[in-house]
């Protein structure tokens, strides 16, 4: 009997920690019910019912400005939260404080408080998601809850401690967080004094199926529910605030509008310094057609005077050819060059478009570089163009790769390994051209008798 209690005690002990673990969870659903019920918020237990589930999830939502009746769908903004940390490492993130809540479940209580003053003219609700590091099963019993997911709004606080600064993630392998949603978010966190910055700056591999975001953002989108994850960077900040935090997500939900069936996900996004720019799809557009019709201009402004004017090349009356056909000087073929280079520049804005529009700012930038490159006569600043042409595309490339993103799949076919020959090729020619024009200055030095007895 003695040594059976000897081997099993362990195992009690086991049980017995197990099961603390598990009334502590249980524990802080319940405390959290009370807390929400007694402030006069509708909640609702995730998974429902009718799924045969047992209530995990609570979500809390504010009344219908319009209707007076409990929030269910569609058009809802929703801030959810992790009942549990989901960080894919867990051990590196510290416990939160006994007795109190962890920091994105009280931004999430404060958040409806700060609604409810407010009295936002949208549906507004809070989810407190039953969700862990390899099972999101929260997020989907929200969904599930939704009768038209692709109309709500959600942002995903996945942090349990004050953070020193917020990383705003919207990408995800297939397509990205529309832009009505992603524009006002950074503006109104700088307003409130909160430090912030993009997860990435770069959304062509994310829309080409290339690179994948968070698992969070990849389970919403498969959902079909557009989505922002908010996470923190750098060590534990003791000075962030949730009722500041909260404060700043009810005025981004009030803020928030977009046009249902209408959303913007080709944009661009480009920083410089704490300044955020964003590209729309439109202005996108405009760029193209404006820079592809100076190219062209500029170049039949270039090509066509010299055919009409100037006929044959005066080099060919003062050197007879003595072969029947003599070459075109080295004039000509730094335009054949400039021409080549603007051509395919053009060429390759067109195929990226065709691919994805999130494509067309890499292509700009080459052609803007290569159309500066064609016009100029100055070698040096000819190979400066040709460097700084595929500079945005390699850039893209090299986040891509350091996020450890890149899946290496292609989705689109065999068109899709055109995009780094079109990024080159301009570049190349223009090089072609900067070493052209270099031989014709070394040429221009030389006397008419050396030239002659050259044979150059």
């Amino acid at each position: 009997m003695i040594l059976l209690i000897f081997f099993f005690f362990p195992l009690v002990l086991w049980a017995a920690e197990d099961k603390a673990a598990l009334l502590s969870g249980a524990a802080l659903r319940a405390e959290l019910s009370r807390l929400l019920r007694e402030e006069g918020f509708d909640i609702e237990e995730l998974p429902l019912p009718e799924y045969g589930g047992k209530g995990a999830s609570i979500v809390a939502a504010l009344p219908d400005p319009k209707s007076g009746t409990k929030v269910v769908s569609p058009a809802i903004f929703i801030l959810a939260v992790p009942l549990t940390d989901t960080a894919e490492k867990p051990a590196e993130r510290p416990g939160q404080n006994a007795g109190k809540f962890p920091f994105g479940i009280e931004t999430a209580l404060s958040f409806l408080e700060k609604a409810r003053e407010n009295q936002l003219d949208k549906r507004v609700a809070a989810a407190f998601l039953e969700d862990t590091p390899g099972d999101l099963r929260g997020l989907e019993d929200l969904a599930a809850s939704l009768d038209y997911p692709e109309n709500a709004a959600l942002v995903y606080l996945d942090f349990i401690e004050p953070p020193g600064e917020i990383v705003i993630h919207h990408e995800a392998k297939g397509g990205i967080a529309p832009l009505a949603m992603v524009e006002p978010l950074p503006e109104i966190l700088e307003q409130q004094d909160i430090p912030s910055g993009f997860g990435v700056r770069s959304h062509e591999l994310h829309n080409l199926g290339l690179a994948e975001g968070p698992a969070v953002l990849e389970r919403a989108r498969s959902l079909e529910i557009p989505a922002i994850l908010l996470t923190a960077s750098g060590s534990v900040s003791a000075a962030a605030d949730s009722e500041i935090l909260a404060a700043a997500l009810a005025e981004y939900a009030a803020d928030l509008q977009w046009e249902i069936g209408g959303m913007d996900t080709h944009y661009s996004l480009f920083t410089y310094g704490k300044h955020i720019f964003f590209l729309s799809e439109g202005l996108t557009l405009v760029l193209i057609i404006f820079l592809a019709g100076v190219g062209i201009a500029l170049r039949i402004r270039g090509f066509m005077p010299r055919r009409l004017v100037r006929g044959l090349p005066p080099a060919s009356a003062a050197h007879p050819p003595q072969s029947g056909q003599e070459k075109p000087p080295l004039g000509r073929w730094s335009d054949h060059c400039a021409h080549g280079a603007v051509f395919l520049a053009i060429l390759g804005i067109l195929w990226g478009t065709f691919l994805d529009l999130s494509c067309a700012p890499a292509f700009i930038w080459v052609l803007a570089f290569t159309i500066l490159g064609a016009a100029l006569h100055f070698a040096p600043a000819v190979f400066i163009c040709a460097l700084l042409s595929p500079f945005k595309g390699a850039e893209t490339i090299f986040l891509a790769l350091r996020g450890e993103a890149f899946t290496g799949s292609a989705s689109l076919g065999p068109g899709i390994y055109l995009l780094p020959a079109c990024l080159l090729l301009p570049c190349l020619f223009l090089i072609f051209r900067g070493i052209i024009l270099l031989v014709e200055k070394k040429k221009s030095r030389i006397s008419p008798e050396e030239l002659e007895k050259s044979g150059l």
